[in-house]
């Protein structure tokens, strides 16, 4: 049970309450809506920004954001000031690509990278002021895996001392592009649902 103190009307009465803490269970329910209402906000395919890192990197789009989904049960915590809330997301079936194009010496190279990403998690903590008005918000959103990505790239023609060191600069840059892209309208989306999704506070 969390105490906490609110304040009322002129700002100098105060009335103290008491607040149970959520059961996993329904802030599990609590999450699985919120994430599968945001999914609607979510473009599927995303487009990804065009890039210039020794690589030039363009028409790059990302498919398979319409998977997202609550990983293993939320944690907890409340305080007398708020409820934090701390749940791990991720998404199955990633993939996408970028037309890339690079001069190497007198050659010009153009093709279309491709990627599958098979290991994907982003952690998140939601924080629930316990005062009047307040709603959910997102205090942290990190991606905290984005491994055993795939990458296949055609337009090579025939330099094959160059194929090795082209792939991986590709699917680093490719990595790295995606990563960035993803964050924000996938926490757009979802405060965007906190703050329209009753919180279960018992």
């Amino acid at each position: 049970i969390a105490h906490f103190i609110l304040p009322l009307g002129d700002g100098h009465q105060i009335e103290k309450r008491q607040v149970t803490c959520p059961s996993v269970a329904n802030i599990n329910n609590y999450l699985d809506q919120v994430i599968n209402n945001a999914k609607s906000e979510i473009p599927d395919p995303l487009s990804l920004p065009d890039k210039n890192d020794k690589v030039q990197l363009r028409n790059g789009k990302i498919e398979g954001l319409s998977t997202l989904y609550r990983s293993g049960d939320a944690k907890i915590s409340c305080t007398g000031s708020a409820i934090s809330l701390e749940v791990n997301l991720g998404a199955r079936r990633l993939r996408g690509g970028y037309d890339w194009k690079k001069k190497i010496l007198f050659v010009k190279l153009r093709g279309r990278v491709s990627a599958k990403v098979r290991s994907f998690s982003v952690y998140g903590k939601i924080t629930l002021k316990l005062a009047p008005g307040a709603h959910p918000s997102i205090e942290r959103f990190d991606i905290t895996n984005f491994k055993r990505l795939t990458a296949s790239v055609t337009g090579l023609g025939p330099i094959g001392w160059t194929i090795s060191a082209i792939v991986t600069l590709l699917g680093r840059i490719f990595k790295r592009a995606v990563a960035n892209a993803l964050e924000r309208p996938i926490r757009k989306a979802l405060n965007k649902q906190l703050q329209k999704v009753n919180f279960p506070i018992p």
